[in-house]
C-alpha cells in the first residue's frame, strides 16, 4: 500500500447525505465524516474515537423534535442512559476535574425572531474536593428572566442543601419560614406560614 498523507472515499447514500471516509496513513488523521447535501459536516469521528459535529434531528408529524432512547433489559437499573464526561488535561493524559468545573450543560434555546436565544439551562458542576471514585456534585437550574438576565433559580448541592434563589433575602434573625400557597408556589415568611 502506498504511503499517502490522506486518502478519501465518498459514499453516496441518498441525494442529501454524503459520508466521506478519510484515512490518514502517514499523519494519523483517520476520520468518518458525515456531510449534508450542502457539504456541511454534521458529524465526524477522529482517529481517537472522539465525535464532533451537529447531530441530525428526527422530526415527528406533529412538528416536534424527538431524541428517543430505548433499552430492553430485565436488569432493574438498565434503561436509556446519557453520560456527560469531563476531565482536565488531554485524551492521552487526563487530569482530575476541580471545584466549580462544569461537567454537564443542557442548554435550551429558542428562536427570538433574529437568532437562537438561550432560555434556560440545567448545569452539573463539581462541588468539592475530588478523589478516587468521589466527585462531589451540584445541580443548578437557570432561567432567563423577563429582564433578559440568565440567573440561577434552584440548586441542589453535594451536601443535600437546596437553595431557591427567589427566596433569598435579608430576614430578621438570619432565616425565614418557607411556605407553600394554595397555588403550589413557594414563598418566604418571617412569621409562621399562614
Amino acid at each position: 500500500m502506498k504511503r499517502l498523507a490522506r486518502k478519501a472515499a465518498v459514499i453516496m447514500l441518498t441525494s442529501l447525505l454524503v459520508i466521506t471516509l478519510t484515512a490518514g496513513l502517514a499523519a494519523a488523521v483517520d476520520k468518518l465524516i458525515v456531510q449534508d447535501g450542502s457539504a456541511n459536516t454534521v458529524f465526524s469521528v477522529d482517529d481517537t474515537g472522539q465525535t464532533f459535529g451537529t447531530f441530525a434531528s428526527w422530526i415527528s408529524n406533529d412538528g416536534y423534535t424527538v431524541m428517543d432512547q430505548k433499552a430492553y433489559s430485565d436488569v432493574n437499573w438498565s434503561g436509556g442512559f446519557f453520560a456527560a464526561k469531563r476531565a482536565r488535561g488531554t485524551t492521552a493524559a487526563p487530569m482530575p476535574v476541580e471545584l466549580s468545573d462544569t461537567v454537564f450543560t443542557f442548554d435550551a434555546q429558542a428562536w427570538d425572531g433574529t437568532d437562537w436565544a438561550r432560555g434556560g439551562q440545567i448545569m452539573g458542576k463539581v462541588d468539592g474536593a475530588v478523589g478516587p471514585g468521589k466527585i462531589p456534585f451540584y445541580w443548578t437550574f437557570r432561567t432567563m428572566g423577563n429582564d433578559g438576565v440568565l440567573g440561577d433559580r434552584f440548586q441542589i448541592k453535594a451536601d443535600g442543601q437546596v437553595t431557591v434563589t427567589d427566596l433569598a433575602g435579608a430576614y430578621g434573625g438570619g432565616s425565614a419560614y418557607v411556605c407553600v400557597n394554595n397555588s403550589g408556589q413557594l414563598f418566604a415568611s418571617e412569621s409562621p406560614c399562614p
